[in-house]
């Protein structure tokens, strides 16, 4: 008996839900909905676990993500979230982001200094010139 496990992520359009990318992995399916949810094109977002019995062929589907931005929905009272850690924790990911952008202001505020002191010097260079009579 040959069990597939599957994560399909839909993203909701004005003309329904669409099939936007399928994961193996449940924690990077759910990672990528999250940051799908974040981008100003997506309104909802929602991820179906797919399991697939090749002996009896049969799907059983079940959504385990859904979302919709601006929409807080209420969880029942027994609800206790997975306690399992985080693959690809948000603020690593923001701080990589930063991290880059700091580098290239960085590079570009340097490209500038530099290039203005080469310019002076040129500039200081011609007057010396104009003035020795060179």
């Amino acid at each position: 008996m040959t069990r597939t496990v599957s994560y399909e992520i839909y993203t909701q359009r004005s003309e329904g839900w669409f099939i936007d990318s399928v994961h193996d992995d449940k924690n990077h399916a759910l990672f990528e909905a999250r940051k799908l949810l974040e981008s100003p094109r997506q309104t909802a977002i929602k991820v179906v676990e797919e399991k697939y019995d090749d002996e009896t062929d049969k799907t059983i589907s079940t959504t385990i993500f859904n979302e919709e931005r601006g929409v807080v929905r209420d969880r029942p009272k027994n609800y206790r979230p997975e306690q399992k850690p985080d693959l690809f924790p948000r603020d690593a990911v923001e701080r990589t982001k930063k991290d880059d952008t700091d580098f290239v202001g960085y590079l570009v505020k340097m490209v500038l200094v530099i290039g203005g002191i080469c310019l002076a010097l040129i500039g200081a260079g011609m007057l010396y010139m104009n003035f020795v009579g060179g």
